[in-house]
């Protein structure tokens, strides 16, 4: 190599930069004194909650280097559930996806579209946001990266839009969502608010930070379109082989069906009859056997399609597990409440319009530590809700700042499962989808602010 060539920059690779963070979460066990509020039951929930006046220091358990060295193991238990349902969902989707009707339908589809084949864009990141507002698809939106990922090939897009247009549409439904049942019904319920207060304006902030996320993808992919070098992720490959021409059968049809009808009956039972998400995999099962009996693939293909699809999964499943990791040295160490009581103190010397913005980052960091939605409500709603009667911060704002404190967030922080599953689905590291999603989030959270300005100057 000539001494003058200049090296290529690499950055970390995922798996670095989570283990990275495994590292300080145990440094913290050492610096962080211990504490932890006292549980109660709620009588209006019947479930028990975090007693605000009841912080108090515990013995330090610092993470001990066999506690370390296990830390991982253990995520991996820890995420099980998760992981075996991105490998369930890879496989039973790449024996539908070895079928050939996803290709030649969408190839169709843009072909019909002609110079107007964008506008599949806006359209699908609608139908995620709505499937996220309303609880549907959270996790499980991890199925939807692999559908994405054909679409970006078609379209003669990268990795990362394929991310954008399903996932991070997705949590921007979820995380603005005026209605959803997981998190904002549940802490509107722990505040002692009247279910669903709001909606419209909520909806009216959802709208807005949709919107702004749209525009930013779209533009993005305009300029990807016009120059590839422009991609975060230059050098992936286009689907070359893609063809216009492909006829769509009967067959093809009516695989596309069963995958649209066992998406939407899924849809349903989660709405309708509480299903949860490991239903996802047992539904795409019975499409992928019946795909494959139409198609005329021979039982032995199927096997080897679903191993393939599998194999493909298996650097998000194991990553998944590894970020989990993180919240079990937390959660050993008791250091959780321990930060979230010293962040909620300087509330109190806030007054209303600044307590609200402070709610916000307030509520962003904890989800640096709580990755769960109602785990988060739940230890923060009873601590925050007498805080702000005495600061005079409305319980509206103070859940509105939650919800979006928690919700977007998740779509930047590496200790947030879902996104790094869905970062190994698409193939991308981690500081590639950084760079894309930081100024959007930058964006959105404008538009929080204000939004939150807003609420406390109206009185909601």
């Amino acid at each position: 190599m000539n001494k003058n060539e200049k090296k290529t920059r690499r950055f970390p690779d995922t798996y670095v930069i989570v283990f990275c963070f495994i590292c300080i979460a145990a440094i913290l066990t050492y610096i962080v004194p211990a504490g932890t509020y006292d549980s109660v039951m709620n009588e209006a929930t019947g479930k028990t909650a975090i007693d605000p006046n009841s912080f108090h220091y515990i013995d330090s358990n610092p993470t001990s280097v066999m506690e370390f060295l296990t830390a991982i193991p253990r995520g991996l238990v820890k995420g099980n559930s998760m992981i075996f349902l991105i490998l369930l969902v890879g496989g039973f989707f790449q024996v539908v996806n070895d079928t050939g009707a996803l290709d030649k339908s969408l190839s169709k589809l843009m072909q019909k579209l002609g110079k107007n084949e964008l506008l599949l864009l806006p359209i699908i990141m609608i139908i995620m946001a709505i499937l996220g507002a309303t609880g549907v698809v959270i996790n499980a939106v991890l199925a939807f990266v692999p559908l994405g990922m054909i679409l970006a090939r078609k379209l003669r897009l990268d990795p990362i839009v394929a991310i954008a247009m399903t996932f991070g549409a997705c949590y921007v439904g979820f995380s603005a969502s005026p209605m959803c049942p997981l998190t904002l019904q549940y802490a509107q319920n722990l505040a002692g608010v009247e279910p669903l207060s709001n909606f419209g304006f909520r909806s009216v902030i959802m709208v807005a930070c949709l919107a702004a996320y749209i525009i930013f993808t779209y533009r993005y992919c305009q300029k990807i379109r016009n120059d590839i070098t422009k991609s975060y992720v230059y050098g992936f490959e286009f689907d070359e082989t893609a063809s216009f021409n492909d006829e769509l059968t009967w067959r093809d049809l009516t695989i596309v069906g069963l995958l649209i009808a066992g998406l939407a009956v899924y849809t349903y039972g989660t709405i309708k009859l509480s299903w949860a998400t490991d239903t996802l995999p047992a539904t795409l099962l019975v499409v992928a056997l019946l795909s494959g009996a139409i198609a005329g693939i021979h039982p032995n293909d199927i096997v080897k399609s679903f191993v393939n699809g599998c194999k493909a999964m298996v650097y998000s499943g194991v990553l998944i597990g590894i970020a989990s990791a993180i919240a079990v040295i937390l959660t050993d160490g008791g250091i959780i409440h321990t930060i979230i009581n010293a962040c909620a103190k300087p509330m109190s010397a806030m007054g209303e319009t600044f307590g609200g913005i402070f709610l916000y980052i307030f509520n962003t960091a904890v989800n640096l530590f709580i990755p769960s939605g109602s785990g988060q409500a739940a230890v923060v709603i009873p601590i925050l809700s007498p805080l702000c009667e005495v600061v005079g911060i409305s319980k509206e704002v103070m859940i509105s700042a939650f919800k979006y404190g928690d919700g977007f967030s998740n779509t930047i922080f590496p200790t947030i499962s879902v996104l790094m599953g869905c970062c190994g689905v698409a193939k991308i590291d981690y500081p590639k989808w950084l760079k894309f999603q930081l100024p959007i989030y930058g964006i959105i959270s404008l538009i929080v602010v204000i939004g939150l300005v807003v609420g406390t100057m109206m009185g909601i």
